[in-house]
Parts: structure tokens; sequence; C-alpha cells
């Protein structure tokens, strides 16, 4: 249903503490500088992160607008200046877009030395202090305020918002992981975690030609959803041996990559024995404060095993990401990954709704303006 709403106030929906309410609060649009956007937001899931900060899991600048993984259309640009997209293509009013979770200067040492998601001054959507000059950093709100130096992609006409959505922050950082695993083609991999990433990961190690992907989880629904998305073999954590089932599924008794995704320290030291000769270990779920994990150095050693971690990603994975989900919408059921969906005024709604766990995301879907 389209509602009109005044386009010189927006709803934003401000996360001020964990054990205080969400407020919905309206703010005048920004002056738009250089280089900047202005967004109508079509739809934000709700990012295991972004649980994480409003139950109090982990440290959050208060108060902000949280929310990252968003679809929008276009709505403002600069006066008499061109914005353009990842491609190099000019923006125009009303298109559909996604984009990064950060803005990146590109001139600091660490973008400059290969590091652009680590930017000396990097600003990420979903996670800045509340700047009442220039409120809408988030995507728990009508509208967002795009930073110059954020990549910008078009979204592909036949894919829904909310699987657009995930692009931006799960579909990209598996696609990071991916990248610095390295060739997959003919591989063994190891995916612990089924949650979003780990789906994803199974269906991208699956395109890229994987000879087998090993799914592990400690929940018996996420890997029956896991061989839908190209999963060759499934494994209850905590109920089945992890160890058994490598020697007598893969071809070596061993694991040429593994993608961790699950954060859990239990799965770094029951993953990284599995792993072979020259194997690589992408470490991306430990985000979060935790236990310090026990590691078999002399295996480590004597492997050649390599050890990533992945945090962000480069402007190339949202690319990436955006890519994989067009070419392979008829292929897995990425629409499933997406649950109930909330009005703005219902986010606190959707938190509950999210925790329980039936769903890899729910979305926050504002109302329409004109």
């Amino acid at each position: 249903m389209t509602v009109d709403m005044p386009t010189d106030r927006y709803r934003a929906v401000v996360f001020s503490a964990p054990d205080r309410p969400l407020e919905v609060r309206h703010y005048p649009p920004p002056a738009l500088q250089s280089g900047e956007l202005l967004v109508k937001i079509r739809c934000c899931t709700l990012c295991g992160s972004d649980l994480h900060s409003f139950f109090g899991r982990r440290s959050t600048p208060c108060p902000c607008i949280l929310g990252h993984e968003i679809t929008g259309t276009a709505l403002a640009l600069p006066a008499n200046e061109e914005v353009l997209d990842y491609a190099g293509n000019k923006l125009q009013v009303g298109d559909r877009i996604c984009w990064s979770v950060m803005a990146h200067c590109g001139s600091c040492p660490r973008c400059l030395g290969g590091l652009p998601q680590k930017c000396v001054s990097l600003f990420k959507y979903g996670h800045q202090r509340l700047d009442e000059a220039a409120p809408f950093a988030g995507g728990l709100a009508d509208v967002c305020h795009l930073r110059r130096g954020t990549t910008v992609c078009r979204v592909p006409e036949r894919l829904p918002d909310g699987v657009a959505a995930l692009a931006t922050c799960a579909g990209a950082t598996v696609a990071a992981a991916l990248r610095l695993a390295g060739s997959i083609r003919d591989r063994a991999v190891l995916i612990q975690g089924a949650g979003a990433l780990g789906l994803l990961a199974c269906a991208m190690a699956n395109q890229a030609g994987a000879r087998s992907v090993l799914v592990a989880d400690t929940a018996a629904d996420r890997l029956s959803l896991a061989e839908r998305f190209g999963a060759t073999t499934t494994i209850l954590a905590g109920k089945t041996r992890l160890d058994e089932v490598v020697r007598n599924v893969t071809d070596r008794g061993r694991i040429d990559v593994a993608l961790e995704m699950s954060g859990a320290p239990e799965a770094l030291e029951t993953g990284l024995p599995m792993l072979g000769l020259g194997a690589v270990y992408v470490l991306v779920g430990g985000a979060l404060p935790s236990r310090l994990a026990g590691v078999p150095m002399e295996h480590v050693v004597k492997n050649l095993i390599t050890i990533r971690g992945v945090h962000n990603y480069w402007p190339e994975d949202l690319d990436a990401a955006i890519r994989f989900l067009d070419k392979s919408f008829d292929v897995y059921p990425f629409g499933d990954l997406v649950g109930e969906h909330f009005e703005l005024e219902e986010a606190a709604e959707a938190f509950r709704s999210a925790a329980t766990g039936r769903f890899c995301r729910v979305a926050v879907v504002p109302r329409q303006f004109d």
C-alpha cells in the first residue's frame, strides 16, 4: 500500500541502549555534499550483528540507527553532479540499488595498502553514533544518507528486495571469504555454521565447482535447508563426529578449505585438525568476544595451513555477491532465507522474531511515501 508522507521529515528508529525501548523520531533530509546520495529504503534485513547490538551482546555506539543490510531506491542526488555506481554508470533518481556496509576514503595508507574495509576514516552504516545534523546512517529508517566512498550496485530486476539486501553483508562477506580461500574447484570444503552466511557459502562453493561441500551445524532444520543450497554432506555438530565423516566422504580424508561461520570456539577446535596439507581456513563468524580457542600449532605448522580472517569486505565483493545471486536465483531458494516482514514502528517485534531463530533473516519494510 502506498502511503503519502511529508518529504520534509522522515522517520528513523533510534536505538539508545539494550534496556531501553526503540524510539521513532522524525528528521529533515540532509543537505547532500559532493558524491553523496539520498536513498528511499525499500527493505532492511536484520543481520546477526544487529541482534547482538540490540540484546547487548556487543558494544555499539549509542544512540544510533541499526541496520546495514539494505535495498533502496535513489531519491535525490547532489545538484549538477554525477554519482556513479560500481560499474561506472551514472545513477539516476528511481534506480533500485544496494550499497556496501561502509564508506572508505580511498587515499589513506590502509585503503592504498589493500585494506579499504579498515579505512582510517571508515564510516559504517548501522554502526555510527547518531549525528542529529545528519542522522540517516542506518537501515531502520525511511531513508539512508549515502556518503562519498560508498560502493553502490544496481539491483537486478528479478531479485526481490530482501534477497538483494542479503548481498550487502552476508553475501559480500562470503564472497570475501571465498576470495581469500582461493580456488574452490575440485576441493573438499567444510562450512561450519548454517545460518545465512553458511548457506550462502554453501551455494557459492557448490557453484564454484567444489568436489564436496560439508556443512556442520547444531540445528537439524538448518542442515535440511543446507541440502537445498548444495551441501553434499551435512553433520549435526555435537551428535556426529566430524573426523569420522571427513574420513568417510573426502577423497584424502582431509579438508582443503574450511569456512568458519558460527563464531563458536568449539568449531575452530574441531575443524582445524581436519585440514590437510596446504589447506586454507577462513574465519568469519568470530566477531564477538568469546573464550580462547585451542589451536593445534604442530598440525598448522607441519601441514602449512593458512589461516585468514574476514571482517567487512572489498567493493568488488559486493559486486560479486550481487552477480552470484542474479546468476543463481533460479538454482537455490534464496527467498526462503527471509521470513517475516515488519513495519518501522514494529522494529522491536522484528528483533524478537529474529531472536527465535525460526528464520535466517526477518525484514523491516518501511511503508512507501511519495
